[in-house]
């Protein structure tokens, strides 16, 4: 539904995600587990908050639970703000390859996430 929608939006060559190997009905459910592998770090770290929260803010009915999602996103965006007032440095995503590009792009949108 949602999820399958916005796969679509971004193509596999961005995203990496191949619908053999992941199919989108378990997406949300390998976010999570990857989120929470890493929840005890987050909070100190402005490239996990800011890569995140973003990602949950474009899109929340995409990762699980609407309300969750959306919550975490509002969070990650002031702790990130907290450790980086002027936003995120595109310059922090540089020679990451395709997920360098894409998070260089939106990092460098002014007053952006």
């Amino acid at each position: 539904m949602f999820l399958a929608w916005y796969l679509a939006l971004e193509p596999p060559v961005l995203t990496g995600l191949d619908e053999k190997s992941t199919p989108p009905d378990e997406l949300p459910l390998t976010f999570s587990e990857v989120h929470d592998h890493f929840a005890s770090l987050i909070e100190s770290d402005a490239e996990m908050l800011y890569v995140v929260g973003l990602m949950a803010h474009l899109c929340p009915w995409c990762l699980g639970e609407y309300e969750l999602w959306e919550a975490r996103s509002e969070r990650y965006r002031s702790a990130y703000r907290r450790l980086a007032p002027n936003g995120i440095s595109p310059s922090t995503f540089e020679r990451r390859g395709f997920y360098g590009e894409y998070f260089k792009r939106q990092s460098s949108i002014p007053h952006g996430y």
